[in-house]
């Protein structure tokens, strides 16, 4: 278990349902099944710890900047994708819903968006290219800091 983390709670569910949005010529409808899976994981850490940047100088040749993630992006990684083992991700494009709950009143939303998405690469989708669209919610919440996914399959 990584330091610093809470334990990741592996309460996940995928739902199937009908769509009935896409209404044939003859008056019946087409019924599209959609995925929706469900993710709680640790609270994020932020984008400004997650990577960093190292300026490398070769032998030979001009100086250049290096990214990487962070120890701490590390462990992350590892929890999220210790907790949702089976889950295999959805291959078409999605849409997230994402709630934060923070342990204390500071820190930036935004920062934890691309930190999820990264952690959730080949667990809830395969790229994070296939996001469509995001909704985030930032809430407080000291006892039990974590955050709340909901990716929804569209077709």
């Amino acid at each position: 278990m990584p330091d610093g983390l809470p334990e990741a709670i592996m309460e996940h569910d995928r739902k199937q349902f009908a769509s009935m949005d896409r209404a044939r010529m003859d008056g019946s409808y087409c019924a599209d099944l959609r995925s929706i899976k469900r993710f709680i994981t640790p609270y994020p850490p932020s984008a400004n710890v997650y990577w960093r940047t190292r300026v490398i100088i070769p032998r030979k040749g001009p100086a250049f900047a290096s990214t990487y993630c962070s120890g701490e992006a590390t462990k992350f990684k590892a929890t999220v994708k210790k907790s949702y083992l089976m889950e295999k991700p959805i291959k078409s494009p999605v849409i997230l819903s994402i709630d934060i709950y923070r342990p204390r009143k500071s820190g930036d939303l935004s920062n934890r968006l691309k930190v999820l998405e990264d952690a959730l690469c080949g667990i809830a989708y395969v790229d994070d290219k296939q996001v469509r669209g995001i909704h985030m919610t930032l809430h407080d919440d000291k006892e039990n800091p974590r955050a709340e996914i909901v990716v929804e399959e569209i077709a």
